[in-house]
């Protein structure tokens, strides 16, 4: 999917490409969850990935719109949205996954573009909770209750909070590991990225109950082994 990056750095995945695998989004702005991606990644991916391997995707997967490649670019992009009116300007970000390479290609469609996507709607469920407007904090839609009159009602801090812990807990925590395994499964074509094998993705060593994803915010310090 080859889109033109609205946001101030290049990432690992486009509003689009979320909208794409993640359900339940309704007619939800774009910008929404454009606003919420850069934080998504630096929450988790970065840490996830390592520094090296994290910005060398990022890098292998955006290219800066240069005089030279301009008009093959905008080629390549109308034919994809078939829109022949959309444009390019010089230092315009196109992020396209084509341009991983075939490995890279397998892990972001295996598990990096669909846990990316989940800890950017992690990451924007609370910030879409209220809106900062001149009049001060307020719920982003107005409450209503459905048994006078019908309509949308925005759920309790109660209700927020259940939906984030099986977010992070049921989904998030899941993809983080079984990516950490796969990745080294495949160290011979990832060399970038650093983490031990021989515990989980949070640095905690394996034990026969098997790896424990759910506390991903404990303060404990990472077993000698997985420093």
């Amino acid at each position: 999917m080859k889109v033109v990056s609205d946001l101030i750095r290049p990432t690992l995945i486009t509003a689009e490409e979320v909208q794409k695998v993640v359900g339940k989004l309704g007619n939800n702005d774009k910008s929404r969850i454009s606003a919420n991606i850069i934080v998504a990644e630096e929450r988790f991916l970065h840490e996830m990935l390592g520094y090296e391997l994290y910005e060398h995707l990022v890098d292998a997967k955006n290219t800066e719109v240069t005089s030279g490649n301009k008009e093959s670019l905008k080629s390549a992009i109308r034919d994809e949205w078939e829109d022949d009116t959309l444009e390019l300007s010089v230092g315009d970000i196109v992020n396209d996954e084509s341009t991983l390479s075939a490995e890279e290609k397998k892990l972001w469609r295996t598990y990096l573009w669909q846990l990316a996507a989940e800890c950017v709607m992690f990451v924007a469920y609370p910030d879409n909770y209220t809106d900062l407007t001149n009049q001060g904090v307020v719920h982003n839609a107005p409450k209503m209750d459905p048994l006078n009159g019908g309509g949308a009602n925005t759920p309790g801090l109660g209700t927020l909070k259940f939906q984030m812990d099986k977010m992070l807990t049921g989904r998030v925590g899941p993809l983080l590991e079984n990516m950490h395994k796969y990745l080294c499964r495949n160290k011979e074509h990832f060399p970038l990225y650093r983490k031990a094998c021989d515990c989980d993705y949070m640095g905690k060593p394996y034990s026969g109950s098997g790896p424990v994803f759910f506390n991903i915010y404990d303060d404990q310090e990472a077993a000698p082994c997985c420093d």
